[in-house]
């Protein structure tokens, strides 16, 4: 048996969107592996952590408590988040919503607190909620 894995203890992976139920996937060794399963499926395109290494293959987060699959290395991408990756492109349209949502965001906070009769329940933190966001109209 090898140590040898392409992911490690608390990696972020994704799980590929073209697996086949009924096929063998294997580690990266060729050492280890198994069928992929009608209950995996559930979680094709799936990001998941690595929590636990067994026998060459990974539990991942979402399958904890639940039989614990092992996914193999041929089941798995490396997980990037493409958008991350970009540059920032100023786009006036987006920037002139942003400013409209942030010069909104006090007032509607103001009014939840009124919805809801915070006043009657905790006139306190209604009085800071006002103090704090009043000004910023």
């Amino acid at each position: 048996m090898t140590n040898k894995t392409k992911f490690k203890l608390g990696e972020v992976v994704l799980v590929r969107t073209d697996l086949v139920v009924g096929k063998v996937y294997k580690d990266q060794t060729g050492e280890f592996g198994d069928k992929f399963s009608t209950r995996m499926s559930n979680n094709l395109g799936k990001e998941a952590k690595v929590v636990a290494l067994y026998r060459g293959g990974y539990v991942l987060e979402f399958d904890t408590g639940k039989g614990e699959h092992l996914y193999y290395d041929e089941m798995l991408l490396p997980y990037s988040d493409s958008l991350a990756k970009k540059e920032y492109e100023f786009n006036a349209e987006v920037e002139g919503l942003l400013e409209k949502i942030l010069q909104l965001a006090p007032e509607q906070i103001i009014n939840n607190a009124l919805d809801s009769k915070l006043f009657e329940t905790d006139l306190d933190k209604f009085k800071e909620i006002v103090e704090k966001y009043n000004h910023k109209k």
